[in-house]
């Protein structure tokens, strides 16, 4: 794993924020059919051996589509902890490690306002029933794009939401961080199932961002709905 050591002689992890070298590596990884570890743990636990696994170890189609969805939502579902992705020749986990690539660390320094990608990185995901439903109720109101400000921890971002694509903005840019589009819900059609959709990560941190976000949205509409009202379009 590379690494960096800083004039004050502390040791930083080197982290892969550019979602489209981290792609390019899963499919150089899955053309050669090497098997796929996506791996989480907390800060405190970084130099242990012992690494939490996410999901099921993949040995896939050339696309490496499916490491790269198992690794968006480890990054979504643990934005404080360390991510990185392992790949193992052939499709045994004692097989000798062919590449290991840290792709999220807390506080690195490699992602920042620099991240903004020139081409954006899809995935498929799915929105969980409660918040698809609860954003749909608030379309009701007719106005489109709603403008959702997020709480305390997300000011920074704020969401505009249409029946068909959500944008996550960064509010100092007006940049498009996230976009999710594509709505789709399964057959046969219950209001309690998630919703499928495609994801666009259009910044480094994205992958970090997104499950925060939507969790934030799904509570901040909740709370509107219950006061009686949710803020309209920008002017």
């Amino acid at each position: 794993m590379e690494s960096s050591l800083p004039r004050a002689g502390v040791f930083h992890p080197r982290v892969v924020s550019d979602p489209e070298r981290i792609q390019a590596q899963l499919q150089h990884c899955a053309r050669l059919g090497w098997t796929i570890l996506i791996e989480h743990v907390q800060r405190e636990g970084f130099a242990e051996s012992f690494w939490g696994r996410w999901a099921t170890p993949v040995c896939e189609t050339v696309e490496g589509e499916q490491a790269l969805n198992d690794l968006s939502d480890c990054c979504r579902a643990f934005p404080d902890h360390f991510v990185r992705c392992t790949a193992y020749e052939g499709d045994r986990m004692n097989a000798p490690v062919r590449l290991t690539m840290l792709v999220q660390a807390p506080g690195s320094d490699d992602i920042g306002s620099r991240g903004h990608m020139a081409r954006a990185t899809m995935a498929n995901t799915a929105i969980p029933s409660d918040c698809f439903n609860a954003v749909r109720k608030a379309l009701r109101s007719g106005h489109e794009p709603l403008i959702v400000s997020l709480g305390s921890k997300l000011t920074g971002v704020r969401m505009e939401l249409a029946r068909h694509r959500w944008r996550c903005i960064d509010i100092r840019s007006g940049a498009a961080l996230v976009t999710w589009s594509g709505f789709a819900r399964a057959e046969p059609v219950t209001l309690h199932r998630p919703v499928a959709c495609r994801q666009e990560f259009l910044h480094s941190a994205a992958g970090t961002l997104a499950g925060p976000v939507l969790l934030e949205l799904n509570a901040r509409l909740q709370a509107l709905r219950s006061a009686g009202g949710a803020q309209g379009p920008t002017p």
